[in-house]
């Protein structure tokens, strides 16, 4: 295990998989999970099994547990230099890691490219955003951040806003994309309708366009 890695896991009542999840990725180094006021058993197996646990007292949502995932992994954990954001439904891989560990030593950011889509609005994005930005999955949960670059982009995001973990096409970052294989998602965190699919498109013109 590299003491200096931690994986950073936002849940929602992922009691289904959240302890083979931390099993998987504690191999390679420390796990914080950041509960999302779940009710089922996803606080107590990860008060269990992971590193670290950080129980919202009420549901915050996706982004915002996982911003306050990762400022506490960036700020309160000693000797920890790289942090990654992986899903805890189970569809991220841990052999991916090495792959992200080799493009982040000359990047500040490096994100998962999925090998297929669960919504029409991923699609749409990613095209867009292979246009504008260079890459073609902002939307994909596993990434990977060097301390230094990540407390810069949280300090100068000062708004409330729900970008889905894409905050990090604010600004000038240096970042890259790496192919992974992921496995079939059930859609409990956001669903696949319209709702869904609009929250996700208005996430990303909030962030690039700022006029919403």
């Amino acid at each position: 295990m590299k003491k200096n890695i931690i994986f950073v896991i936002p849940a929602l009542n992922e009691e289904r998989c959240i302890k083979k999840v931390i099993l998987e990725f504690k191999k390679i180094g420390n796990v914080l999970v950041v509960n999302d006021n779940s009710k089922d058993r996803t606080k107590y197996l990860a008060s269990k099994y992971s590193n670290f646990i950080i129980n919202n007292k009420r549901r915050l949502g996706y982004d915002k547990s996982l911003r306050v995932g990762l400022k506490y992994a960036a700020t309160r954990i000693k000797g920890c230099n790289i942090i990654f954001s992986i899903d805890g439904d189970g569809q991220h891989q841990s052999k991916s890691v090495n792959v992200f560990l080799k493009k982040i030593i000359n990047n500040d950011i490096v994100i998962g490219k999925r090998q297929f889509f669960n919504r029409f609005a991923e699609y749409l994005i990613g095209f867009f955003s292979n246009i504008l930005d260079g890459i073609s999955d902002p939307l994909c949960g596993m990434k990977c951040y060097k301390k230094k670059k990540l407390i810069y982009l949280l300090k100068n995001l000062k708004d409330n806003s729900d970008y889905i973990g894409m905050f990090f096409l604010k600004g000038k970052n240096k970042y890259t994309e790496v192919s992974i294989k992921v496995k079939e998602n059930k859609l409990t965190r956001f669903g696949s309708g319209f709702k869904a699919n609009m929250r996700m498109i208005f996430a990303y013109i909030k962030i690039k366009f700022k006029i919403i």
